[in-house]
């Protein structure tokens, strides 16, 4: 299960962005899953779910976000706490254009499949000229 992009959520934290922008390898980055695979095993095996329920289950608690090994130790050492951790999660394409100081910078909603930051971003900056 850890092996498989499917899970990954397409977030990173920053450090993880700046490793792979500065050409290093994905493969150097940690898997950090925000909710304990161990524990889900356990969810699992001591529950009576159906197999539907049970894919369910992995598909929405099986995620995960991309981290340095360091920031891994971190957020182990708290309680996989991201705040706590002070370890901030966006998208490639979101740390890229915070950097670039021109697009927003985190994605949320979409509205037929445009995220809504751009729209938002567009309706803000409608009268400036940016080209």
């Amino acid at each position: 299960m850890t092996s498989t992009d499917e899970f990954f959520t397409g977030k990173y934290s920053f450090e993880a962005f700046e490793h792979i922008r500065k050409g290093g390898k994905a493969s150097d980055l940690c898997k950090e899953h925000h909710y304990s695979l161990k524990r889900l095993c356990n969810d699992i095996m001591y529950s009576n779910l159906s197999r539907d329920e049970i894919s369910d289950m992995i598909k929405s608690k099986g995620t995960f976000n991309l981290t340095t090994k360091e920031e891994n130790h971190i957020l182990k050492k708290n309680r996989q706490s991201y705040e706590k951790s002070e370890i901030t999660l966006n998208t490639y394409n979101g740390w890229l254009c915070k950097e670039l100081g021109s697009y927003p910078s985190t994605e949320t909603e979409y509205v037929d499949s445009v995220p809504q930051m751009y729209i938002d971003w567009v309706e803000e900056n409608r009268d400036k000229r940016f080209w």
